[in-house]
């Protein structure tokens, strides 16, 4: 048990893992803000806006904690920026403008 505790659960709770955890709960926090509903074009340029800066933001705070470089590119994160967009506009058109 103290092994799956010191190999698994330990690394999970470095400050880079909990500060990068913090980083998307704040971006999550912030994107309904960002996404209003009123009109698409809008909606499309600020969810892009704020899914490129947190794609840009959780590898440099990352880079920044540790000695070692992280991944400088991570794998999927273009694709999950993009995909988190989609479902971020298209969730605010089917529920309509605030």
């Amino acid at each position: 048990m103290s092994l799956t505790a010191a190999h698994v659960i330990a690394p999970l709770l470095t400050f880079g893992v909990l500060l990068g955890a913090l980083l998307w709960a704040l971006a999550a926090a912030v994107l309904p803000w960002i996404v209003r509903g009123r009109s698409a074009a809008l909606d499309v340029i600020a969810v892009s806006v704020w899914s490129a800066a947190i794609a840009a933001a959780a590898p440099a705070l990352d880079a920044g904690l540790s000695a070692h470089a992280a991944h400088p590119s991570p794998r999927g994160a273009v694709l999950g920026a993009l995909l988190g967009a989609v479902v971020a506009v298209a969730a605010r058109a089917l529920r309509g403008p605030v």
